[in-house]
């Protein structure tokens, strides 16, 4: 929301300025946009944010650059459409999330887990952030995001998961997974079902 925040600061500013100077009407817009403009160019230096006298996109530019970078990187490893991507994960702030409808999955809490552990480990490695692999941890708030866990179940699965997980780095607590390349094929399919209802 920092965003939009600021734009509004920004117009509550500009339209002080265009008041206090007594401009005539019909001049009024092009100086609001003018003095819009100047106070964009004055903050930019401490701005973050990709600012520009064009505001109206600003607020979708900027999120859609962050998303697309993410998720494209997603599509392109797993070649997939960025749109069936998008049916399967939502991304915010270089976290991604889960977005998928919880009767989708597995009915099984043991398969479920599988099936979450596939999701959550592919996004991550496939996503080009620095930190590829996913800890047990993460898995495991999913799993409990879906009601699917329940501890020997969860530990069940992955150790069942040989095939498509390579060896965790570290051991115990600190588990952390990535997918082998049966494993990403696995994952791929399973994006691919799951968008497939709502993916035309």
């Amino acid at each position: 929301m920092d965003s939009i925040d600021r734009l509004s600061e920004v117009f509550e500013q500009a339209a002080k300025i265009v008041e206090q100077c007594n401009i005539p009407d019909s001049m009024q817009a092009t100086a609001f946009g003018k003095a819009v403009d100047m106070l964009i160019g004055s903050s930019q230096a401490t701005s973050t944010l990709p600012l520009s006298g064009n505001l109206s996109p600003i607020p979708a530019r900027f999120t859609g650059e962050v998303v697309s970078e993410i998720l494209d990187n997603i599509a392109s490893r797993l070649s997939l459409n960025l749109d069936v991507i998008e049916h399967v994960f939502v991304e915010s702030d270089g976290i991604v999330s889960l977005i998928v409808p919880p009767d989708k999955f597995s009915s099984s809490k043991m398969s479920g887990t599988r099936e979450i552990a596939l999701l959550i480990v592919a996004a991550k490695q496939c996503s080009g952030l620095e930190d590829s692999w996913t800890s047990v941890d993460e898995i495991r708030k999913w799993c409990e995001e879906y009601k699917k866990y329940d501890a020997p179940n969860f530990a069940r699965a992955l150790k069942g998961m040989k095939q498509e997980l390579m060896p965790p780095r570290n051991k115990g607590a600190s588990r952390e997974y990535r997918l082998s390349k049966p494993g990403l094929q696995e994952a791929r399919q399973l994006i691919e079902r799951l968008a497939g209802s709502g993916h035309h």
